[in-house]
């Protein structure tokens, strides 16, 4: 059961209550001037009462501001009692009692709703107070009679308001503490939710850098296989320079010009692209190593421009291993601006189209064609990865980007892929869609080339 927070429903019904000011400030400003129009032809009576009601309002203007914060709420209403009883009767007495002054007595008990006890003692001390002096004054005895059943019902009217409104609030801080635990407890799952994907993001990319993990491992091998050689083989070439430096020290000519005829020819003209081929295997594996890195330290860094090409370039890279056997990958791509946005998670999303588009064509047991273009449409970027494989059933299409779904066989996917990738998209302002048919699939990203001047913008 929820713990009501007694001063914040006092502040709320005091700030509920201070709305109604400026319509009992209406109220009394009418009684007022009905009071003036019953009296227009007796103009000293009018300006007693004019008086009467100008003092009366600067005085309730001092009592809230002054007295009230220094002497408390019951010194100040038994002033105010005292004063309005006085001015009320001795108003009333010489103006001879006006029908539109009775009115203050309902006006009272409509606007009085503080301490409950208090405001019914003043109450009835005004009402008899008046009706008294009336009385005295051979006023008509049904006259107060009248208003003293209309003040009474008006403040029992004011009661029944009070409670309900207090009521209503009390409902309203149940509701409103409700909801907080219930934000509360959203906020958390949300956190939680993040983490989950975070760690998901990460086990995906994990799990897509374990699958290639042979394939790369295949790919470095290649050059480093004819570095190897290369390095082989200038090697024995120094051997040989050095047989005939060493000739030529021995004093024996002959046997150097003879070592320099025979390999010399040989030596000068296969070193130089020994030298070539082991720089160009080199660079190979450099090519390959910054890719892995870029792919796996896509977490935690903070937007920042990125080449698109060479993001493309990076994750045909990564997945040639996959693609090389199944598929032939051509790049379109268009001289763009930069993209900011956080570049190792752009490369995991174009690493998971282009594998999966290998596996649609793989299934097909011929081989293909994967086709990444590139392409600039006004303050967007559009990047689509195209396949020839069977194309998507129209059964799932609903369903591809579902989180853990997915249609290959046990074993050979986690169906995370689509979903993170969706998910990296929608996060950097972007979208994620695909258009597919018996001739393959095509996934189309569109990003923002700046995520957020577009939100700011939005």
């Amino acid at each position: 059961m929820p713990v009501h927070d007694s001063s914040s429903i006092e502040r709320r019904y005091a700030d509920t209550m201070s709305r109604l000011t400026p319509l009992a400030a209406v109220v009394g400003l009418g009684i007022q001037g009905m009071t003036l129009a019953a009296l227009w032809d007796r103009p000293r009576a009018m300006a007693v009462s004019l008086v009467a009601f100008v003092t009366m309002l600067a005085l309730n203007v001092y009592l809230n501001m002054v007295v009230l914060e220094r002497r408390g709420p019951r010194t100040t209403e038994l002033f105010r009692l005292v004063v309005s009883v006085t001015t009320s009767v001795l108003t009333n007495h010489y103006t001879g009692w006006p029908l539109p002054t009775w009115l203050w007595l309902p006006y009272h008990g409509l606007t009085t709703d503080g301490h409950r006890k208090w405001n019914w003692i003043a109450l009835v001390s005004f009402v008899v107070a008046l009706d008294l002096c009336a009385i005295h004054d051979h006023q008509r005895l049904v006259r107060p009679l009248l208003f003293t059943f209309l003040a009474i019902a008006a403040r029992v009217f004011t009661d029944a308001r009070v409670a309900i409104v207090r009521r209503m609030l009390e409902e309203s801080e149940v509701h409103r503490q409700a909801l907080d635990a219930a934000n509360a407890k959203l906020h958390a799952e949300i956190v939680a939710r993040e983490e989950m994907e975070s760690r998901l993001r990460q086990a995906q990319k994990l799990e897509a850098v374990g699958r290639l993990a042979s394939g790369v491992a295949h790919e470095i091998n290649t050059p480093v296989q004819f570095v190897n050689d290369s390095v082989s083989f200038l090697s024995d070439a120094l051997t040989g320079f050095a047989r005939v430096i060493e000739a030529h020290r021995a004093g024996r000519p002959d046997v150097a010009r003879v070592e320099a005829e025979e390999d010399l020819p040989f030596l000068m003209t296969e070193a130089p692209r020994a030298v070539e081929l082991t720089k160009v295997g080199l660079e190979r594996i450099t090519a390959i190593v910054r890719s892995m890195r870029q792919i796996a330290h896509a977490d935690g860094q903070k937007m920042e421009p990125l080449d698109v090409t060479q993001a493309v370039t990076t994750a045909v890279t990564i997945a040639m291993s996959e693609c090389k056997l199944v598929a032939d990958v051509e790049t379109r791509l268009e001289a763009s601006r930069l993209l900011v946005c956080h570049g190792g998670e752009i490369v995991q999303v174009l690493l998971n189209l282009i594998v999966n588009a290998a596996h649609a064509i793989r299934d097909t047991h011929e081989r293909g064609r994967i086709v990444v273009s590139t392409a600039q449409h006004g303050e967007r970027l559009r990047i689509d990865v195209s396949d020839t494989g069977l194309g998507i059933p129209e059964s799932v299409q609903e369903r591809i980007f579902e989180p853990f779904f997915t249609t290959k066989k046990i074993g050979q996917g986690t169906g995370q892929g689509l979903a993170i990738a969706r998910g990296i998209i929608t996060r950097h302002g972007g979208t994620l869609t695909f258009t597919t048919g018996h001739a393959g699939t095509t996934f189309h990203i569109e990003l923002p080339f700046e995520p957020a001047k577009l939100n700011a913008a939005a």
